[in-house]
């Protein structure tokens, strides 16, 4: 069992909700401008057909994976015995007020047909994050999973080698003299002759 698995557990059990909606938000429409797909996507089944329409589309999406995560999350709770239903909702390319609206339409309608009394959120990060409170105008949220990309070795170690060299231009006077020194006076020339301009 994985230690995400572990933490929704917990917070479920904490609660007293036994009848969970799996909500993965998609804030800026992802799903919808880049697969096509208008939401809410409702069910196991049709969260999977969108999520590999949407890696399809675009393999760098983390939305995607989001996607299969609330799945997975979906599948773990079934194991427990709780009644659940997952869904995709979201918003408007340009987020902002109308993407929380039509995110908290969307839940609403889920609602309508699966009487859920508590909600776990399912997010790629802070931005699709920031509708919680609008979602929990609605339904109780008993706890939120953010989903974090693994990143190639080879990704690593060229920020390493970027970071070590950031610090040698920074830190070595050998060095930092050409890299800050010489822009620095530029800099300084240009506003000088700006001044007197």
């Amino acid at each position: 069992m994985s230690q995400q698995s572990d933490k929704v557990e917990k917070d479920v059990n904490a609660s007293s909700a036994n009848r969970l909606l799996v909500i993965c938000i998609d804030r800026d429409n992802d799903v919808g401008e880049k697969a096509g797909i208008s939401t809410p996507v409702i069910g196991r089944d049709a969260c999977i057909e969108a999520a590999q329409r949407l890696a399809l589309e675009d393999p760098e999406d983390a939305d995607s994976n989001s996607i299969f995560a609330a799945i997975k999350t979906y599948e773990d709770l079934i194991s427990k015995g709780y009644q659940v239903e997952v869904i995709t909702v979201a918003g408007v390319k340009d987020r902002g007020v109308q993407a929380d609206e039509k995110i908290l339409s969307e839940t609403r309608k889920v609602l309508e047909n699966f009487a859920a009394n508590g909600a776990v959120i399912v997010s790629d990060g802070e931005d699709d994050e920031s509708v919680i409170p609008v979602i929990q105008n609605v339904l109780p949220v008993v706890s939120v999973q953010r989903v974090v990309m693994k990143v190639s070795r080879s990704v690593e170690y060229s920020y390493a080698v970027f970071g070590k060299y950031l610090k040698m231009i920074a830190y070595d006077s050998k060095y930092s003299k050409f890299f800050l020194g010489v822009p620095g006076i530029l800099l300084l020339i240009g506003g000088i002759a700006t001044v007197f301009d």
